[in-house]
């Protein structure tokens, strides 16, 4: 397929369905994009000599032939609306220019499936910018919207990697974005906010993914993977590959009794004086910990104790154990020619591989690889003296945890025996209490039976006052009736004889008892004291014996 046309009808088409397709201006950038090379970009490194690099070769790039092929070719049950269109821009809110970062091919085409009528943007960007040019455009969203354009932007499960979904809403147009990365082609399906958009990305993935998989190294790729492009706004660095160094197994360090001859042959030989690592035990990495138990002293009651308390002894730190081997390899990144490039590859995008001067690299790696074995055999040495010093260690821990074990046996008795000698003051301390509260109870009672006895008697000798009644008068007989001594004058009046009156007789008083009377006997007074126990026996000194 030959190098299509951007026409007055395509780009009318385009710019009246989405309001984002723009034309780029100039033939050279439209030379550059169409054989995959980005424009205005200034690489940082200079181009190899060879022509071929420089030179622009008219043939179609995969990443083109492949985005053609699979707008050309839609998922089943799309049907393809107007013309392929070229030099796209991404959409709203991606569509702002993004320095450094132009893709290399863009191609668009609209399509209706079912009820929904969408368009599929897909741009191709060099060897690993794909990632890049979606990060910083997500990150760029909301400004290139505007302050104008309300914005939803939220990440979401697929399709390819990055996936999101954007919602703008200007001037009562509401539109949304599906975006997804299949290494560096981006690719955005846009239509209305009703319409299921990312079943019809992911249809759509399905062939993006099947004619990728030929052309594209690394569909997976990241922001990393854009450093071993000299394009990349992160900077470039040298593509390199891990390579492993081993050096052969290290022993343990020597205990074996070495002679230090000093003196010369005509000399007496000297007795043999052993290697001071000939005495050490060779204990395992880590060696045991050979504290029994980590004691804590009483501290001295105030009644008397025995036997007395152990000078204190510290509690000893085993030494720190090194590993139980030797590091046997490591791992350098060292640099390697980066034939197929970073994300979809430098052939995807019809670009030349980076010039690698492999004579050099084998001068690098060498000078590395042989520093990094040097330092293994250094570590190893360092590993076994360290070995030495930890047998050296442990044998001085060794009887500082004997000497720790023993103080630890005599606290624990000593312990056990002011326990002992606290139980017995406890008991005695807790009978002195229980008498002296019965002696105090026994004190209230004796206080209380008393005011009861004194209260009682006081009572009884008043109840036992009785009033004298008054005597009683005895009635006086009446008197007999004496003759008047003149007759009356009167003839009818009849003799009358004056009578005396008799007195009443008065009745006898008894005798009234007093209120309260007989006194009531108290109970308290029937009652016997408390008992009050026998002083308790204070507990021998043990000191005494």
């Amino acid at each position: 397929m030959g190098i299509q046309h951007f026409t007055r009808k395509s780009s009318t088409a385009v710019l009246t369905g989405t309001g984002i397709i723009t034309a780029i201006a100039g033939l050279t950038t439209l030379a550059m994009v169409m054989i995959g090379l980005p424009p205005a970009a200034a690489p940082a490194r200079q181009a190899p000599a060879d022509p071929k690099f420089s030179v622009a070769d008219w043939k179609q790039s995969p990443a083109t032939m492949t985005l053609t092929d699979v707008l050309n070719n839609p998922p089943a049950g799309w049907a393809k609306q107007g013309e392929l269109q070229q030099l796209v821009t991404a959409p709203l809110p991606y569509s702002c220019p993004q320095p450094g970062l132009a893709p290399s091919v863009s191609l668009a085409r609209t399509f209706t499936s079912g009820s929904s009528r969408l368009q599929v943007i897909t741009l191709a960007y060099t060897a690993g910018i794909g990632a890049e040019a979606m990060s910083r455009q997500a990150s760029n969203a909301y400004v290139c919207a505007g302050s104008e354009t309300g914005l939803t932007l939220g990440g979401v499960n697929g399709p390819g990697t990055d996936a999101k979904l954007a919602t703008t809403s200007r001037g009562g147009v509401r539109a949304s974005v599906l975006s997804f990365r299949r290494g560096d082609v981006i690719t955005y399906v846009t239509g209305s906010p009703a319409d299921p958009l990312q079943t019809l990305a992911k249809a759509f993935d399905d062939g993006l993914t099947r004619r990728l998989s030929p052309v594209c190294v690394d569909q997976e790729s990241t922001t990393a993977d854009a450093t071993r492009s000299p394009w990349s706004s992160a900077g470039y660095s040298q593509y390199s590959q891990e390579a492993t160094v081993a050096i052969a197994e290290v022993p343990l360090p020597s205990t074996e009794p070495t002679n230090a001859l000093s003196t010369p042959a005509t000399s007496p030989a000297p007795d043999p004086t052993p290697s001071p690592a000939a005495t050490l035990e060779r204990v395992p990495l880590p060696a045991p910990d050979l504290v029994d138990r980590t004691v804590t002293p009483m501290n001295r009651p105030s009644f008397p104790v025995a036997p007395d308390m152990p000078a204190p002894v510290a509690e000893p730190t085993p030494p720190t154990a090194p590993a139980a081997k030797a590091i046997l390899s490591a791992t350098e990144q060292v640099p390697t020619n980066d034939a197929q490039g970073p994300g979809c590859g430098w052939a995807f995008t019809g670009m030349k591989p980076l010039e690698f001067d492999e004579a050099d690299a084998t001068k690098t790696r060498t000078a590395l690889l042989a520093g990094t074995k040097a330092k293994l055999e250094a570590d190893a040495k360092t590993w076994q003296d360290s070995v030495l010093t930890y047998w050296t260690g442990y044998a001085a821990y060794k009887k500082q945890a004997a000497a720790y074990n023993a103080y630890a046996d005599q606290v624990a008795q000593v312990n056990k025996a002011w326990t002992v000698i606290g139980n017995s003051w406890a008991s005695y301390n807790a009978a002195v209490q229980d008498r002296d509260r019965k002696a105090a109870v026994r004190a209230d009672f004796i206080t209380r039976q008393d005011a009861a006895r004194k209260a009682y008697d006081t009572k009884t000798a008043q109840c036992a006052v009785i009033p004298t009644p008054s005597p009683s008068p005895s009635p006086s007989p009446a008197p007999s009736p004496s003759p008047s001594a003149s007759p009356s004058s009167s003839p009818s009046a009849e003799p009358s004889a004056t009578a005396s009156a008799s007195p009443s007789p008065t009745p006898t008083p008894s005798a009234s008892p007093q209120p309260g009377c007989p006194a009531d006997r108290p109970a308290i007074l029937d009652q016997s004291a408390p008992e009050v126990p026998a002083e308790p026996v204070r507990p021998a000194d043990p000191a005494k014996g």
